[in-house]
Formats: C-alpha cells, sequence, structure tokens
C-alpha cells in the first residue's frame, strides 16, 4: 500500500497536499494514527521516525507548522511530508474518502487530468403505433421546444444511481463541488467486494487495487445543463490484472461491463415516472474540463469560436482618463498592422483568456471528396481504359493534436501568408463549430 499511496499523493503540489492533510485532521472519517488511540501492538512496533501526534488538535497544528516558511517544519519538501503521511500520521491506510479528495485535489489543480465525454439528455415518449410495432423498445421524442431540465441535486442523483445499480455494482461514491465551474462532480469507484460481501471496514486492504483508475469513473453534473460529462479509463484493468477481477468471496468482477451498468443508469437517475430522458452521444471530448464548461455547458459562450468568438466576450467600459486618451494618441502614430494579421485576428478571434475553451484533439473527416485521375498521353492509353471514368469519389481523415489546437493553428497561420490561405480556410479550421470530431 505505501508505494501506491505515495504514487498517489505525488501528483499534487506541496501546498496542496498540506491543505489537503489539515483537512483530514479536521474529519471524523479520516482517522489518523495518534498516541492517543494506539494499542500496545502498534506502540511496541513504533519506530519514531514520524513520532504521533497527542490528538487531532495537536495533528492540525503539525499541518498548520508546515504552511510556515518560518517554523521549523517549514523546510521539509514534498517528499518528507508524503513520507509522515504513509509512515507515520496515516500508516494504517488511506480511506475511501480520503482517496477520492486526492483525485478531486489533482482535478483542481490540474484540469487536464482526465478525459471526459459529453453526453445529452434527450427526452424519451412511447407512442401507441410504435409500441404496436415495437413493444419492447421506445424511440427518443422529436421536440419543437426542449422540455425543462430535470433539476435534481448531486446527493438524490447518487442515491437514485444507488438504486438502480446496487443490486449490480458495489462501489463507493463521493461528491465533490467545483464553485468555479458551476458543476457538481461526483466519483465512483467500484470495489473488489461483491454486493453480497459488504466491506468490513472504510479503508482498503490493498493500496494497489484502491488507486486503479481503471475502477474510477467521474460524472460531472452542471448546473442548469441538459448535458452530462463522464470520464471512463480506457483500460479496464490495472497491469498484472485480467478482465475480470477475483474479489475475495470467490467471484469475477468485470470492470468494463460494470461500468456499462453505470452509464446505462445514469439517465434513470435523473429521469422522474412522467419524463424519462435517454442519453445521446456528441461529438466532443476533451481533457479540459473549463473547455467541456465553455462548450457544452450553461454559460454563454457555446459555439462561438473563430470570428464569433468577439460576441462572447465583455464590451470594455470606455474609458475618458488623460491617460487613456494619451495612450490612444500613441497608437494612432504607430503603424498599422499588417493585412495578414488583420485577416488572421478576424477569421481566429481572440484565443485570450477564460472564454477560450482549450481542444488537445480535433478530427476532422471530409466526405465525397471529389478527384480527377491523372491524365494520360495517347501513347500511354490502351485499349482497356474506360473512357466514362473521368473522376472518383474519396474520403480525407484530418487528425490535428497538440495542448491547444485551434491556437496552434492560429500561430502558424500567422507565421507566413504562404502558409495557410486565411481568406478560404473552412470556419471548422478556427474553433468556430466547437466539436472534436467533424464530418463534411
Amino acid at each position: 500500500m505505501p508505494s501506491a499511496i505515495a504514487k498517489s499523493l505525488s501528483r499534487l503540489s506541496r501546498q496542496k497536499l498540506v491543505d489537503l492533510c489539515a483537512t483530514w485532521s479536521k474529519s471524523s472519517k479520516c482517522d489518523p494514527y495518534l498516541s492517543s488511540n494506539r494499542d500496545i501492538l502498534e506502540s511496541n512496533e513504533e519506530d519514531y521516525l514520524h513520532e504521533p501526534a497527542r490528538s487531532r488538535q495537536d495533528l492540525k497544528h503539525v499541518y498548520e507548522a508546515l504552511k510556515d516558511d518560518t517554523s521549523d517544519l517549514g523546510h521539509l519538501s514534498k517528499r518528507d511530508i508524503i513520507d509522515r503521511i504513509v509512515d507515520g500520521d496515516w500508516r494504517r491506510g488511506l480511506s475511501y474518502e480520503q482517496l477520492a479528495s486526492i483525485d478531486f485535489a489533482n482535478l483542481e489543480e490540474n484540469d487536464t487530468t482526465l478525459r471526459w465525454s459529453a453526453l445529452k439528455l434527450v427526452p424519451l415518449r412511447s407512442g401507441s403505433e410504435e409500441q404496436a410495432e415495437r413493444p419492447s423498445k421506445r424511440r427518443k421524442a422529436e421536440h419543437s421546444v426542449m422540455p425543462r431540465y430535470p433539476e435534481i441535486t448531486a446527493a438524490i442523483f447518487v442515491q437514485n444511481l444507488k438504486q438502480h445499480i446496487g443490486p449490480l455494482v458495489k462501489a463507493h461514491y463521493q461528491i465533490h463541488r467545483i464553485a468555479a465551474l458551476q458543476l457538481s462532480v461526483v466519483r465512483l469507484y467500484i470495489t473488489r467486494n461483491t454486493p453480497f460481501a459488504p466491506l468490513s471496514g472504510n479503508v482498503p486492504r490493498q493500496g494497489k487495487v484502491a488507486t486503479d483508475a481503471a475502477r474510477t469513473m467521474f460524472i460531472a453534473l452542471p448546473d442548469s445543463c441538459p448535458y452530462v460529462y463522464v470520464s471512463v479509463s480506457a483500460s479496464t484493468a490495472s497491469k498484472g490484472h485480467g478482465k475480470a477481477d477475483s474479489s475475495s468471496a470467490g467471484t469475477k468482477v468485470d470492470v468494463a461491463a460494470t461500468k456499462r451498468v453505470v452509464l446505462e443508469a445514469i439517465p434513470k437517475a435523473l429521469s422522474r415516472p412522467q419524463q424519462r430522458w435517454s442519453l445521446e452521444t456528441t461529438k466532443l471530448t476533451a481533457k479540459s474540463l473549463q473547455a467541456m464548461t465553455l462548450l457544452r455547458g450553461s454559460g454563454k459562450v457555446g459555439a462561438s469560436g473563430g470570428t464569433l468568438s468577439q460576441l462572447s466576450q465583455p464590451r470594455p467600459v470606455l474609458d475618458t482618463t488623460e491617460a487613456a486618451i494619451e495612450d490612444g494618441r500613441a497608437e494612432l502614430t504607430n503603424p498599422p498592422l499588417q493585412e495578414h494579421q488583420k485577416l488572421v485576428e478576424q477569421r481566429f478571434g481572440s484565443m485570450a483568456g477564460p472564454s477560450h475553451a482549450k481542444l488537445d484533439r480535433v478530427q476532422v473527416q471530409i466526405r465525397n471528396l471529389v478527384t480527377t485521375p491523372k491524365q494520360k498521353s495517347k501513347k500511354q492509353k490502351s485499349v482497356n481504359d474506360d473512357p466514362t471514368e473521368e473522376s472518383r469519389c474519396t474520403s480525407l481523415t484530418i487528425t490535428l493534436s497538440g495542448s491547444d489546437v485551434f491556437a496552434g493553428l492560429k500561430q502558424f497561420a500567422s507565421l507566413h501568408p504562404q502558409y495557410v490561405d486565411v481568406e478560404r480556410l473552412p470556419a471548422l479550421f478556427t474553433g468556430q463549430h466547437s466539436t472534436t470530431m467533424l464530418t463534411l
């Protein structure tokens, strides 16, 4: 367990790590190792490398001292703090709640730590004719006006989700609120125990399994938005394990099949008896959670990329001070920008500020692309050539990847007019459509 826990803790910065431990010291669900709660066997085996605190209040003072650079503990590095956590204050192990808080802290500190997919909520209805033809299936309703989005808290969503997957999935749930993005994130960890073998304690027995990313799912619920973001690991099991893991009860747990059960239960947990919903896949997949909220959230950015991005920017306030007037006069005396640079700014728009959504991968598929075969000379023509064959249709797939695809295209177009024909560049390459997969 120590090596797996230490690897998970090493993803955080020193400041975030200290703040997290200070929160653990005050939580009743995070039981630390103290001199007041140790037994005789633990006291005999204690190596005193990290002397335990006497109470939770003393432990809180220890981590507050780590924040102060002038204290005796302020010089400790992140490696030293991790050693103190693993071999000292929480040597008994970390609970599922603590492991979840590590993932949430990493998510807040590193926005691109996970890959998210946007799923759209669409209403369902069952018509009499459809029931006569296909009684076992329900088709998606076609509404001219979108019905009211289900207003449900994250706690009620988790409660409903447990009711639908409880008989099949044994998992640990944790809810975290990200106020800056106006959404709630539900972390679901699929445990090794079957539903018929309840967990004996809150501390997992094997740290390697407890920190396995293949068993973890994240469900983000944005406020007042008909979309749900999910993050599912691509692998079905960690290294050394097969597709199905053997639990302590002797049964096998198929992680991939279990995740499918959870995905199918998400719209059911959001539905009501008279208003049923279903999930529809979208063409947006991105690493940045902020980009997901900008493109498929309740904000005003939406698909306003490229030239339309200026519509989502706040209007500048007119400054009538003398300093602003002098700056304006100085700009008039400067030489004007090149026409090419102006055209690049017009096509790509402004990518500075929080309204720009960063996409790390964009795939474009162009269908029915007409190509003309190479003309042959009279000597090259043969009797077997088909005179009616003049052109043929084919398809072309273009994949762009990087930390920020559209910002990179803008920078590449700004280098020289010969590199990119900005006037004839399709709008989908300027970020206007705001999707990661496009088909023409």
